[in-house]
């Protein structure tokens, strides 16, 4: 395997490629297939970091195995730092270095899961070219419409109860009529 190591848009890049004759400066595409596979990785979190390398994600080795070669940043993963804009211009400029390196790949195949799944979709819609498909992996529509329900719940219930403290015979007594504020299904029973 080939694998170039080092820093694009101050996080950690990789590329690698089966190159069986060749470990120097000139590359063994013998066994590459031609496509390019961009390693999304997976989470969610909140960061100013460079990130960590995850060499499990860089040498992804089983697209390896089929002869792709595969880029990976450590700023093109959800669990380092949730901005997508900084996630696809990196993204951009890690395809970039990978043309102009080797060679134009006759695809480029996006594979990750949660975090990575939605760089896919994002990076997909704003970035024509980027990515040709991908393989969005546990995946769900976005964060900010998935966050709001988890952060208001908890206020929108302790806000019921206290009114029905107050008034034993509140309306919010009832748990369907609490479904009216927070949108989301109740149980009367759970």
């Amino acid at each position: 395997i080939r694998w170039e190591r080092g820093v694009i848009n101050r996080f950690m890049y990789s590329v690698a490629m089966l190159s069986p004759a060749s470990q120097g400066p000139a590359p063994d595409f013998s066994a590459w297939n031609g496509k390019l596979l961009y390693s999304f990785s997976g989470g969610v979190a909140i960061g100013h970091t460079q990130g960590a390398a995850s060499s499990g994600d860089m040498l992804h080795l089983a697209g390896l195995g089929l002869g792709y070669a595969v880029i990976y940043s450590s700023g093109t993963r959800t669990n380092t730092h949730y901005n997508l804009q900084l996630g696809g211009e990196t993204a951009i400029m890690v395809k970039d270095r990978f043309v102009s390196a080797y060679a134009e790949p006759e695809y480029t195949i996006g594979v990750g899961g949660s975090g990575g799944a939605i760089q896919q979709y994002v990076y997909g819609q704003n970035h024509k070219g980027l990515l040709d498909g991908g393989v969005p992996q546990y995946s769900y529509s976005d964060m900010v419409t998935q966050t709001i329900h988890v952060g208001d719940c908890e206020l929108l219930e302790r806000w019921a109860d206290s009114k029905v403290i107050a008034d034993p015979l509140s309306m919010w007594r009832t748990w369907a009529n609490r479904s009216l504020i927070e949108g989301l299904s109740t149980s009367a029973t759970f």
